[in-house]
């Protein structure tokens, strides 16, 4: 009797422990079932925006002159050329026979006054022979006043003339100058007119921005730039973004140039080039981000944080309220909560 209630005992013991063991399972099968479909993600500093370009000159001015008014070429193809050399002289036969008639007429304006200054003394001679009641003293006075006035009407006409002169002299042969410091190349078309273009020895980078992307970049903007070739880099600053399209496309939409100024000593013109813009905030899948918090987990265990930013082209850039390394919750719902522990 006693060897059966000892059977009894072990097996409702048993049993017990197969419940309590059963409970166990199912809770921490609920909890296990709650907690483990939580996904984690790392912040990430925002990447750069990268473009694509070239180095080309600063400046870049031409001039045209054709084989009738040049006269003398100053400069070859391929020359350096500092600001202010002479790069050609013209003449022009428009000009130079201008020329030619306001020196003809100078001439005549000098003959006038000529005439009129020994008019002018003769009046004087004479007046200063009379008496002021002599007869006809009124009529030698008026004399000397009319010659004074021709004499001062001519000098005017030979000052204008001259200015005149002096003027068209400077058109009949005028140089045109180097209006920067740079290369030059001389190119001649079958007529023998030549088309002059000055380069200017400071450089620039010249890439674009889509329009996607165009708030992303401004100017005042730091910016690395490398060479693809060499892979020399300079830090330089944004000196312009174009408000009006380069190029505009259904597909892939407007292309806008940007412009930074860079050392001549470490690119060369036609160089292709990469430029990196630091862009500012945290990013996250938009998925983190729930009734303005993230769920950030460290140690195992949620805590909530309030953010600050914006939705990005599917990502959310966090501008206040976590920082780069954080871990979060990438799928929160509202089962998790605050201090919770995630497996």
């Amino acid at each position: 009797m006693k060897k059966k209630k000892f059977i009894i005992i072990g097996v409702l013991a048993v049993v017990v422990l197969a419940v309590l063991g059963g409970i166990w399972s199912l809770t921490h099968s609920k909890e296990e079932k709650k907690t483990s479909h939580y996904e984690t993600m790392v912040a990430q500093k925002a990447l750069p925006l990268t473009m694509s370009g070239n180095v080309s000159p600063k400046e870049v001015r031409s001039f045209m002159v054709t084989k009738k008014n040049l006269a003398q070429m100053e400069v070859k193809d391929g020359q350096k050329v500092t600001n202010g050399q002479v790069l050609y002289t013209t003449y022009n036969q428009a000009n130079a026979s201008e020329l030619d008639e306001l020196k003809v007429t100078l001439a005549k304006y000098q003959r006038a006054k000529t005439t009129a200054s020994q008019k002018l003394q003769d009046a004087r001679n004479t007046l200063n022979k009379m008496q002021s009641s002599d007869e006809g003293y009124s009529e030698a006075k008026d004399a000397v006043a009319s010659a004074n006035d021709e004499v001062a009407d001519a000098t005017d006409s030979i000052n204008a003339t001259q200015r005149k002169i002096d003027q068209v002299s400077q058109e009949v042969s005028p140089n045109s100058v180097a209006p920067f410091d740079g290369d030059v190349a001389v190119k001649y078309d079958d007529n023998g007119n030549a088309k002059v273009t000055v380069s200017s020895s400071a450089l620039q980078m010249v890439t674009t921005v889509s329009e996607y992307d165009y708030a992303k970049v401004k100017t005042g903007d730091s910016v690395t730039v490398s060479a693809v070739a060499t892979g020399k880099k300079q830090d330089a600053t944004i000196t312009l973004v174009d408000a009006h399209p380069t190029t505009t496309n259904a597909t892939n939409g407007s292309k806008y140039k940007v412009y930074a100024d860079l050392d001549a000593k470490n690119f060369i013109d036609g160089q292709t080039i990469k430029a990196k813009v630091a862009q500012a905030g945290i990013v996250i899948a938009k998925s983190c981000v729930r009734q303005g918090k993230v769920y950030v987990v460290e140690d195992g265990k949620v805590t909530s944080q309030a953010i600050t930013g914006k939705e990005v082209d599917g990502q959310y850039i966090v501008t206040a309220g976590l920082t780069a390394g954080q871990k979060v919750v990438s799928n929160p719902d509202g089962d998790l909560k605050e201090g919770e522990q995630l497996p």
